[in-house]
């Protein structure tokens, strides 16, 4: 998969990933622990969080859905 790109545009959380732009449509689970909130939180494995702002953006490697 590689890495992917979190933004949050619009209101609306979205992920470049292989090139094609899409919301995220489900709360994302990192390999740390660290989850992406469909509101912007990120939010770490101790549960302090960090908001992304209105074309704020970040790189991540492999995220998988939290389910």
């Amino acid at each position: 998969m590689g890495d992917d790109l979190l933004m949050m545009r619009n209101g609306q959380m979205l992920i470049l990933r292989d090139s094609e732009l899409v919301a995220l449509r489900e709360e994302m689970l990192l390999s740390d622990g660290t989850r992406i909130a469909l509101d912007g939180r990120v939010i770490m494995v101790d549960g302090t969080f960090q908001s992304l702002v209105e074309g704020q953006a970040i790189l991540i490697e492999c995220g998988i859905p939290a389910s």
